[in-house]
Parts: C-alpha cells; sequence; structure tokens
C-alpha cells in the first residue's frame, strides 16, 4: 500500500506529465477521508469502519518500503505546493509531528517520515525546465543534486503548461528564451534569473545545498 500511495505523485515528477496529478488528488483525498485520525493527526493502518480491529495502528518505520504515515506526509506536502492548498500543507505537518516522539528515540528505523519532515520544513524549491524539444541535461544536472524539498516541473509551452499554470501561477510565464532550453529556480516561489545552459543551473543550484 505504501508504494502505491507515493507513486501518483510521483509519476508527476518524474515524466512532467499532469495528468498523473488529478489521480494523485483523488488518491489522496480518498486516503484522508478512510484513514486520517482527525484528533490526533497521522494515517491508521485500517479504516475505523473495519469491525474487526479493536486498536487501530500507525505506522511510522520503513526501511526498503516506506510507511504509510511516510509517504502520506510526502504526498500531502507535494500536492500542498501543486494545489496551493493550505489544508493539505498543514496535514503533512501534523502527521509528521505526531511522530517526533519515535523518531528522537529511533531516527534510523524512520529514513522515509525523516526525508518527509526535510520536504515539509524547508523552503520549497521549485525547478521549472521550460522546453519545446529535448531538456535532458538540463534534468540530469537538476537530479544530481540532493534536495529534499525539490519540485521539479515542466513547460512544454503546449496543454501540460497550460494545465499546471492553473495551480501555479509561476509557472505561466515560464518558457524557453530565444529558442534555447531555460530553467527556472525558485525558493518559496520567488526565482532566480533564468539559467540558459547548465552550468548556469548547476552553479545556481550549487548556492541552495546546505
Amino acid at each position: 500500500m505504501p508504494d502505491f500511495l507515493s507513486r501518483p505523485a510521483t509519476l508527476v515528477l518524474a515524466t512532467g506529465e499532469p495528468n498523473w496529478l488529478d489521480w494523485a488528488n483523488t488518491l489522496q483525498e480518498t486516503q484522508n477521508s478512510l484513514f486520517y485520525d482527525n484528533e490526533n493527526s497521522g494515517f491508521f493502518e485500517f479504516g475505523e469502519s473495519e469491525d474487526i480491529v479493536l486498536d487501530l495502528p500507525k505506522n511510522g518505520f520503513g526501511g526498503a518500503m516506506p510507511s504509510s504515515n511516510s509517504a502520506s506526509a510526502k504526498n500531502l506536502a507535494r500536492l500542498g505546493q501543486f494545489f496551493e492548498n493550505e489544508s493539505y500543507s498543514d496535514m503533512a505537518r501534523s502527521t509528521a509531528d505526531s511522530f517526533v516522539p519515535t523518531m528522537k528515540k529511533s531516527p534510523i528505523a524512520m529514513p522515509a517520515l525523516l526525508d518527509a519532515s526535510l520536504y515539509i520544513l524547508r523552503k520549497p524549491i521549485q525547478i521549472v525546465i521550460a522546453s519545446t524539444g529535448d531538456n535532458r541535461e538540463m534534468e540530469s544536472v537538476a537530479s544530481s543534486f540532493l534536495l529534499p524539498n525539490r519540485l521539479l516541473l515542466h513547460a512544454d509551452s503546449g496543454p501540460s503548461q497550460e494545465y499546471l499554470g492553473q495551480r501555479l501561477s509561476f509557472i505561466k510565464s515560464a518558457k524557453p528564451i530565444e529558442g534555447v532550453t531555460t530553467a527556472y529556480v525558485c525558493e518559496d516561489f520567488v526565482c532566480q534569473l533564468p539559467a540558459r545552459s547548465p552550468e548556469a543551473l548547476r552553479s545556481q543550484l550549487e548556492e541552495l545545498v546546505d
């Protein structure tokens, strides 16, 4: 289940195809209604309507496969950015906060939840690659930096960009300059000067690495 929960938001980032975004949002809304603990935050492993469960557990521990709470916290944080949804962002934060005592005692047992917490706590970084053709070199540079709070988006001057622009106003104006693939690096939606080469993009990202 955790792997399934994390796929839609991950597919948006990996493919740049926004059609996964609505599916991710629908899946998250369904999960919220069925499993979210509105009193104490976090997600139960089973629904409250399942009579066979006497004590509803919550799991934050994860190894090779992240727990449902770590996947959900990061999904909520990502979707909160995509949809500018403060409710999602608050749920992401409260889900991570509900496991703070356990993370302090055994952080090595919760790597995915720690990763989600880093994403939630730091200022979000958006990297928008604007191109009408091959952008693999720029993508390679953007993916080579360890930035847990990074959101990589694609502006293709077509339907995908129009779709994303309905939700993220700053992406509307992103475009390749003079036909050259251009990257826009933004921190908390405040953008630097356009990067028109992989070297320029690398230089901007190096400044963001702790």
